[in-house]
């Protein structure tokens, strides 16, 4: 019976998932993405998202720096002169995976798509048209904190 409490309590999000999509692989690091249609009771609204899945298959480490493109109703809102919140990075043990969820309401790992939820009443619904990750770098990491 406790186990049963536990999932209600913390099993609020549930993913129906399409099969990954490699977007890119570059020196040894592979970008896949999935579209998702999360059903968040925590954070109110259904959606459908996109999940990012990054995945270094070498023996070292690796930094993985990209730029996020996003259009939403056929519009480029990110513009040309990217600012911080596009840009992501992303630090790889060896043979490692970082994977996001529907449970990541505010993440690198996550891209909002649209709204799914029949209770959602917003008057200017976007929804994302087409979306890219440019300027993909990956290289080897070393930590020098000691």
């Amino acid at each position: 019976m406790p186990i049963i409490l536990l999932l209600a309590l913390f099993g609020n999000a549930q993913e129906k998932t399409s099969t990954w999509t490699k977007f890119k692989e570059v020196d040894g690091v592979t970008v896949d993405y999935q579209y998702v249609e999360c059903t968040n009771m925590n954070y109110g609204f259904d959606t459908k998202s996109i999940l990012l899945k990054i995945t270094n298959t070498t023996k070292e480490a690796k930094k993985v720096d990209w730029d996020l493109d996003l259009w939403y109703n056929n519009e480029l809102v990110t513009g040309e002169n990217k600012d911080e919140e596009y840009h992501h990075t992303a630090v790889l043990r060896p043979e490692t995976v970082i994977e996001g969820t529907c449970d990541d309401f505010y993440s690198t790992y996550k891209i909002f798509v649209k709204f799914t939820d029949p209770q959602y009443k917003g008057t200017n619904p976007k929804e994302l048209t087409d979306f890219s990750l440019t300027n993909i770098q990956v290289e080897s990491f070393h930590n020098t904190e000691k």
